[in-house]
């Protein structure tokens, strides 16, 4: 489980080195804001939620919740495209969930890596890292942390 994890959060952090250039300035302390085209990386234990529009890859152990406010997300689950529907629950899921639309929400709770490339924000509670192109890293908290990542 701990190898795997490592080896997810690896991969994630390999992808996230060869995204597209964003440029982007620190809000405060617990914000970020892109100008561009916003890519978000985050990996930890606990809760998250990202809305918005783009794209998400989830690897996770853990429940995941996926709802499609315009109707229009394409999901995979476990690289096979799932049937068509508004939401769509996984719990005691191990794998990864693709989600693409123009406006959807993916909740999901367990040991999570996600990258995020759109425009949105992310709520991250729990313990980990997050980290924005051109503005660093960042860390989790219990309380959560909000990240916008705007396009």
């Amino acid at each position: 489980m701990k190898r795997s994890f490592l080896v997810a959060v690896l991969a994630a952090l390999a992808v996230v080195a060869v995204a597209p250039a964003a440029t982007a300035a620190p809000a405060d302390d617990t914000q970020v804001g892109l100008e561009g085209r916003g890519v978000l990386s985050a990996g930890g234990a606990g809760h998250v939620e990202v809305s918005g529009a783009g794209r998400v890859r989830l690897t996770l152990a853990g429940d995941v919740t996926i709802v499609d406010h315009a109707g229009d997300a394409r999901i995979w689950v476990r690289g096979v495209p799932a049937a068509a529907a508004t939401a769509l629950t996984l719990e005691d899921f191990r794998g990864v969930v693709r989600v693409v639309g123009s406006d959807f929400t993916v909740e999901a709770d367990g040991r999570i890596v996600l990258r995020a490339a759109g425009t949105g924000s992310a709520l991250l509670a729990g313990h980990g890292w997050f980290w924005v192109r051109h503005c660093g890293p960042g860390g989790w908290s219990d309380a959560g942390v909000p990240v916008a990542y705007p396009a």
